[in-house]
């Protein structure tokens, strides 16, 4: 897989020219489906844009119901960034990240959003205190059970 641009592909959603790019690799996603990844663009005005960029590539062999199941879930995902964030966080200005890009396919999909982490800092291991990671994992057990 060859590395995308990200100066060129982001620059019509960008409020300034791209001086620079840096990409650091945060994580792979499940089964080997893509990456997850840091993006900083520095611009030409100075500024920054943090962003993170989820790259969901199934492997080219994957079929069947399990890989059905994850190709439909990034499909939700995408529609939610498409058509439902930008309105929510306009009208509410819920902690969520704004979508900068959705591109999606057939079977591929690419997110890129703003990053939270400067907003909703957590240190590292041990960063969540005892409440807050029973209610992580509780709210992680009811979406892997469907509800």
């Amino acid at each position: 897989m060859r590395a995308t641009d990200w100066a060129q592909v982001l620059q019509p959603h960008l409020p300034a020219p791209v001086a620079s790019t840096e990409v650091r690799k945060l994580s792979s996603l499940w089964a080997g489906y893509g990456s997850v990844s840091s993006l900083r663009l520095t611009l030409k005005d100075a500024s920054t844009q943090n962003l993170v960029v989820k790259e969901v590539r199934p492997p080219k062999a994957e079929s069947g119901i399990g890989h059905d199941r994850k190709v439909a879930s990034y499909r939700v995902e995408a529609a939610f960034y498409k058509d439902i964030a930008p309105s929510l966080i306009k009208t509410t200005n819920i902690g969520i990240p704004t979508p900068v890009l959705v591109n999606s396919g057939a079977d591929e999909f690419t997110f890129v959003l703003t990053d939270l982490r400067p907003e909703f800092p957590v240190s590292g291991p041990g960063a969540l205190s005892d409440t807050q990671a029973s209610a992580a994992a509780s709210t992680g057990l009811r979406h892997q059970a469907g509800g």
